[in-house]
């Protein structure tokens, strides 16, 4: 691992530790889009790898044996190949495409944001945030999932879908299901479309490249009527750029337009902004995810339990029941409510 310091228990870097994991992710992030990262799955040669791919061997050699020496993320056999070290690669890509290759060029942009925070969005690479979504798949909803079909919905609206994996999933579960998915990204919604036409659930699902704020402009009122389920992963922390008062529009807008409506919200606590309990470096992947609300300019959502509670409440939305799940490296939940 790079050079760092201990702080009360928190994992820091020093200059050079830093200066070490950039360097280390821009290289990984870069094997893994020239197709070499995936090679190293098993134990593999930088002569095998140079002979299949086209790269210079010895140039290899040295920033293989670079992550070997400052990540955990490449280990060096006894027998002198190279291979990823105890991680899932789906999840190894998902991670770098998402932070390194999405919000990467918006924190390298701050300099030119800071003065003009309304020009945040415009520095996030959608297209790779979409590559990171179809990389991870739908591993990530099978329990929403259940707790969605044991609800008896047949007609969900997915509020920021990205690749469709969760509403693909139900319509496999039920021919009787329906699922409208939207997303803000034209490449989401692509992704979205191959899912379904790959799984053979196009009379099941419709997706549609469009703003959740703008309900009345893309939802007509017989649709809406027929919509009795919502789900938003990762959706409500897009709108706390200027606190909560954003948030607390979208919950009322949600719930005037499907008065009654049971709907499941998956996010995450934020950890930069804990002030109490576990300090903030306890929680690594959500501190790299407050980072990319600060730097997209969604802002950093809530960092417990009561402060969401309370923001449902103030919107008139009824707290049913609440799962929530922690790691070593972030603590996240699913929030059953009544719009």
């Amino acid at each position: 691992m790079s050079r760092g310091s201990e702080d009360d228990g928190n994992r820091k870097q020093d200059l050079i530790g830093a200066l070490q994991g950039y360097y280390a992710t821009i290289i990984l992030l870069q094997l893994r889009r020239i197709g070499l990262l995936n090679k190293l799955v098993k134990p593999n040669t930088p002569e095998n790898l140079a002979l299949e791919l086209g790269v210079d061997r010895v140039m290899l050699r040295g920033l293989l044996d670079f992550l070997v020496l400052t990540t955990n993320v490449v280990r060096q056999t006894r027998q002198g190949a190279y291979q990823l070290h105890d991680l899932s690669y789906a999840e190894l890509s998902f991670q770098l495409e998402k932070f390194a290759g999405a919000y990467g060029p918006a924190t390298e942009a701050i300099g030119q944001t800071l003065p003009h925070p309304d020009k945040c969005a415009n520095h996030v690479d959608r297209r790779a945030l979409a590559t990171a979504f179809s990389e991870v798949g739908s591993f990530r909803n099978s329990f929403v999932a259940d707790l969605i079909s044991a609800s008896g919905v047949r007609c969900l609206l997915d509020l920021g879908c990205g690749p469709a994996s969760l509403l693909v999933d139900l319509a496999l579960k039920n021919p009787a299901f329906y699922g409208i998915g939207i997303d803000a990204s034209a490449f989401m919604c692509r992704q979205a479309n191959h899912a379904a036409r790959a799984a053979g659930v196009t009379r099941q699902i419709e997706i549609r490249h469009a703003d959740a704020r703008n309900l009345k402009q893309w939802l007509s009122p017989p649709l809406r009527n027929r919509v009795d389920g919502l789900h938003g992963s990762s959706f409500l922390n897009e709108f706390f750029g200027s606190g909560e008062i954003e948030a607390v529009k979208m919950l009322r807008a949600l719930g005037q337009a499907f008065p009654g409506c049971k709907a499941w919200f998956v996010d995450y606590y934020s950890s930069i902004s804990q002030r109490k309990g576990k300090r903030k470096a306890d929680f690594p992947l959500a501190l790299l995810q407050d980072l990319a609300q600060i730097v997209s300019g969604q802002g950093v959502p809530p960092a417990n339990a009561t402060s969401w509670r309370r923001l449902y409440k103030q919107t008139g939305c009824r707290s049913v029941q609440v799962h929530e799940f922690e790691s070593e490296n972030i603590r996240w939940f699913i929030q059953e409510v009544t719009l």
